[in-house]
């Protein structure tokens, strides 16, 4: 069986693409693809798998990790799904529902390349204490500018947000070897630019969710406008606040490549990627 992939990419992650309706791959085989084609030497190399099934009202979104992890759709891979959905005419008017694992998420289009959703309302946020005692986290950041750290619990952990009066200062060389120890706590280092700019650096969590975050914790201490926009590494998202207090976050999508994949009709072999 012949599987074709598309490569998307945003907001600094890549995810391949595959449309089930016309793959119609078992579940049980996912993993295995998800695995192969993702990988960076011999696959494609991206961070995750998204692939788009149809029910009589909804077009369902799921995602495997590149170990082969299923898991709930991530707002990036989400933002992915909706461009491919547009461009291909699935998707009417400005703004389309797509159904994952936790949930339905509408998706926005503002232009032919950028996409955004809703990642928060003011129930998710307002009563976090954090927001309103920052923490000071010794050995953390020793920047004159230190702000504050605000520790945020959330429904699959603690989240901590440490916040710069100016620019991120740049990792010591080699902090991000494989070989260390991974931090306990997912973590958002946010520098203050201005108040309608901010600087971002993400671990363990995805960039947009730590956008909308970012927003919050800003926001709340006074740095930011209720429209402001982040850049993290090399991409550019927005991220604003509705009249709800709704945050909503958005990013272009581009495209990579698009692939075909042989996938043997029989037996666990695994796959073996093409870009043509």
């Amino acid at each position: 069986m012949d599987l074709t992939f598309y490569k998307l990419h945003t907001a600094g992650t890549a995810w391949l693409l595959i449309d089930n309706s016309a793959a119609s791959l078992k579940d049980g085989a996912w993993d295995r693809v998800a695995r192969s084609l993702c990988h960076r030497l011999h696959g494609a190399g991206a961070d995750g798998l998204v692939v788009l099934e149809r029910s009589q009202s909804d077009t369902i979104v799921r995602q495997w990790s590149a170990r082969g992890r299923v898991g709930p759709a991530s707002p990036a891979a989400l933002l992915c799904a909706a461009r491919w959905l547009f461009d291909t005419g699935q998707a009417e008017g400005d703004s389309l529902r797509l159904l994952g694992t936790s949930g339905y998420s509408e998706l926005i289009m503002f232009d032919s390349q950028a996409f955004g959703l809703r990642l928060l309302t003011a129930a998710d946020y307002q009563p976090q204490a954090g927001l309103r005692r920052p923490t000071r986290q010794a050995g953390k950041l020793a920047a004159d500018n230190y702000a504050g750290t605000a520790l945020l619990d959330l429904a699959d952990g603690r989240l901590a947000v440490d916040v710069l009066d100016g620019p991120l200062r740049r990792r010591p060389a080699g902090s991000s070897r494989s070989g260390q120890r991974q931090p306990e706590t997912t973590r958002v280092e946010l520098g203050v630019i201005s108040r309608q700019q901010l600087t971002m650096r993400c671990t363990g969590i995805d960039p947009l969710a730590g956008a909308a975050w970012s927003l919050v914790v800003a926001g709340a201490w006074g740095f930011c406008e209720p429209e402001v926009a982040i850049r993290h590494g090399q991409a550019d998202l927005v991220a604003y606040k509705a009249a709800d207090q709704s945050v909503f976050v958005a990013a272009p999508v581009g495209y990579a490549l698009k692939g075909e994949s042989w996938q043997p009709e029989t037996g666990p072999n695994d796959l073996s990627p093409t870009n043509p």
